[in-house]
């Protein structure tokens, strides 16, 4: 990733390739998948920890991290990522302001499937829209459709 954004659609979704698979889908090159191995490397990973991976791993030599998260892990993942991008690209893009942009500076982007901050919510809610509710039951259903599929035990 190296700070670059991942290829998005125009509605904002990214991994479009992973996302395209269907169960008639019986090989995918490398170069097609590369991008979908690295958001697993980069962010996926995240949800378990360094710690966590490094034991894991250990104790289970041969094993892959797509043998160690579920679909839930994913799809969250993809999740929290098309949320945030544009406002996580809007702070990088400010904090490389100076002073006089900073006057000008009217900060837009905001959260694609989340509640704004300062939103007051009942009690034990998170804060997800029903939109966004609904895109990750239609990701996880997805991805797991994916892993259950694949011939190499995704």
């Amino acid at each position: 990733m190296n700070n670059k954004m991942l290829k998005r659609s125009p509605d904002g979704k990214i991994l479009i390739t992973f996302i395209s698979l269907t169960e008639d889908t019986i090989t995918i090159t490398y170069e097609e998948n590369l991008e979908f191995l690295t958001f697993m490397d980069f962010y996926v990973s995240k949800l378990a920890g360094a710690r966590e991976l490094k034991s894991w791993s250990v104790k289970n030599p041969g094993k892959t991290l797509l043998d160690k998260v579920i679909a839930g892990d994913i799809a969250y993942a993809i999740l929290v990522y098309e949320n945030g991008i544009d406002v996580w690209m809007e702070r990088m893009k400010e904090r490389q302001m100076n002073a006089e942009e900073l006057v000008q500076f009217v900060q837009s982007a905001t959260l694609k499937y989340h509640h704004p901050v300062g939103t007051k919510l009942k009690a034990y809610h998170d804060g997800w829209t029903q939109l966004g509710r609904d895109y990750y039951y239609s990701l996880l259903k997805m991805v797991q459709g994916i892993k259950g599929n694949t011939p190499y035990g995704m």
